[in-house]
């Protein structure tokens, strides 16, 4: 497949698109429950012990203290869940 992307927010919807479907394949399968976020919710990170599947949703739109904040949180989160990001 070849794709020609003329901009930047081209490549971004294409990849959003895909990624989304990619995501609805694979909900049966993630642990539950499933928490997620996107630019413009306020970022609050779900409780370790809570938290099945996180999927963040255009995760570069973080600012750097959030970015820290989710560093810190998967430390202890990643040994025992899933993540995903776009």
């Amino acid at each position: 497949m070849h794709l020609q992307v003329r901009d930047q927010r081209q490549a971004r919807d294409f990849l959003g698109r895909h990624l989304r479907l990619v995501i609805q394949t694979q909900m049966p399968s993630l642990q539950k429950p499933v928490v997620s976020w996107s630019p413009g919710e306020p970022f609050v990170l779900p409780v370790v012990e809570r938290t099945g599947t996180l999927l963040l949703h255009e995760v570069g739109s973080l600012s750097l203290h959030d970015q820290l904040q989710l560093l810190e949180w998967s430390a202890s989160a990643m040994r025992r869940r899933s993540a995903g990001s776009s």
